[in-house]
């Protein structure tokens, strides 16, 4: 089964388009979605993409009271070998979020795939467009910080952005939280996330390692999604805790 996403092409540029393309067209694997064809009429582009039945991770586990950290480990790890992936090709995500993450199919929770390489661009690119860029809330500190003419950040910035979903499904809270976005960005920007709650939530200290070294506000001090994988927290099998998950993702 196939899914149809119709884009305008002249809404972001034909460019950014033909960008989203080829960097889809590169990619392979079971995490990332998969683009099959691509055709173009005189005023849209048509992606034909792989159909996903499961709907946004997120609606998902709203339906649910709990949620067990030994989920919370299968979903993560699954979301960096995706990333790992991207980054062992020189590309860069640039918009983690949690909308960002679908699921194949109505049953399984882990099966996650992420999706909307829009903003994807490779590392090496001197020329890519939009330097700043992502959701607000979710956005590592140096892609905020970046000024015209500064040294272009790395892959680590996705690391950061999986360490704010990884924060969120630990939770059920995002560490930014203000009443608008330009608060937000502030928040954001320089980067005091308060992990007193994760105490509150019961959270193992595997989880709150990782959590840190992801939410690493300067990048060289940040691990790699290749680190993530080989935290011990991948390692153990984490079956008794269990928190409160909220609606909250926003």
């Amino acid at each position: 089964m196939f899914q149809q996403k119709k884009l305008d092409n002249s809404s972001f540029g034909k460019q950014a388009l033909i960008n989203e393309m080829e960097i889809m067209r590169k990619v392979n694997n079971p995490y990332i979605i998969k683009l099959y064809e691509v055709y173009e009429s005189q005023n849209s582009i048509y992606f034909i993409l792989e159909s996903l039945i499961g709907g946004e991770l997120m609606e998902r586990l709203k339906k649910y009271t709990s949620i067990k950290e030994y989920d919370i480990q299968q979903i993560m790890k699954n979301l960096l070998i995706g990333i790992e992936h991207l980054h062992s090709i020189g590309i860069m995500h640039r918009d983690l979020k949690p909308q960002n993450l679908l699921l194949r199919c109505k049953t399984n929770n882990y099966g996650i795939v992420l999706a909307d390489l829009g903003l994807a661009t490779y590392q090496k690119n001197e020329n890519q467009f939009l330097k700043r860029c992502g959701t607000p809330g979710y956005i590592a500190p140096e892609v905020l910080k970046y000024k015209d003419n500064d040294p272009i950040y790395g892959l680590k910035c996705d690391i950061f952005s999986a360490g704010i979903i990884f924060y969120l499904l630990l939770t059920g809270k995002v560490p930014f939280q203000a009443q608008n976005y330009k608060n937000v960005i502030t928040l954001n920007k320089f980067c005091q996330i308060n992990y007193d709650i994760l105490e509150l939530k019961n959270v193992s200290q595997l989880a709150l390692d990782l959590l840190q070294k992801m939410l690493q506000p300067d990048p060289n001090w940040r691990i790699s999604a290749s680190e993530c994988l080989q935290h011990s927290f991948f390692n153990k099998n984490i079956i008794i805790l269990v928190h409160h998950f909220l609606t909250q993702t926003t």
